[in-house]
């Protein structure tokens, strides 16, 4: 056998194997793709969450949320406390509460004359005094004020409008008054009333309670 007719086996050997080659190929892709195929139709469903049912809604809740606005009142606090400001309470909450909420006195701060057990109200003023200083009222509001928070008065300070608001002190002994303390100095107590013209011990007793002592 010559070279040439070798070559040619060799040729004709090569392109046959050649083509088994790539007739695998072929085959081994079709094989992969079917199985590919066969996997996706078999997997499960993947099943939608159903939507979750809203309870229904309560309108007692409604109810309780519109009643707390109504029963919360607003404050306004003033004067000698450590934080004054607008504050925001709960019904039958009391002038104690509300100083408390406002960090408390001030090392001035005097409320003898202050009715702590005052219940608060919406829209009130509240003002805690110094101690010495005399005001016509704590606590102002447009549902008025309390008969036990006004203040005492102090008798060296009184006017004579003030003093006529005391029963029992008409215009001549409220003038009376004022013209003793310009004569004679400052009062050193409420008991040197009986000084002046027209004082006895029992005017003295029953206007006692409205002075500071």
């Amino acid at each position: 056998m010559d070279m040439e007719a070798i070559i040619r086996q060799l040729h004709d050997y090569y392109k046959k194997y050649s083509l088994l080659k790539y007739l695998f190929i072929i085959i081994v892709m079709g094989m992969g793709y079917l199985l590919v195929q066969h996997h996706v139709k078999t997997q499960p469903e993947i099943q939608k969450p159903l939507p979750v049912a809203q309870p229904p809604k309560d309108d007692s809740q409604e109810g309780k949320r519109e009643n707390v606005k109504v029963n919360t009142l607003r404050v306004d606090i003033k004067g000698h406390v450590k934080a004054p400001n607008v504050y925001t309470f709960n019904q039958n909450e009391l002038v104690q509460d509300a100083i408390k909420r406002a960090g408390g006195l001030t090392p001035h701060g005097d409320t003898r004359n202050v009715n702590l057990a005052q219940k608060l109200t919406d829209g009130l003023m509240l003002y805690i005094p110094k101690k010495g200083e005399t005001v016509t009222n704590a606590l102002s509001g447009h549902e008025g004020v309390a008969e036990n928070a006004k203040a005492k008065l102090d008798i060296n300070q009184v006017s004579v409008t003030e003093l006529q608001e005391i029963p029992g002190i008409g215009p001549k002994r409220a003038a009376d008054i004022i013209s003793f303390r310009e004569t004679n100095g400052p009062f050193k107590s409420i008991d040197d009333l009986t000084q002046v013209s027209g004082f006895g011990p029992k005017t003295l007793q029953k206007i006692r309670p409205y002075f500071l002592s």
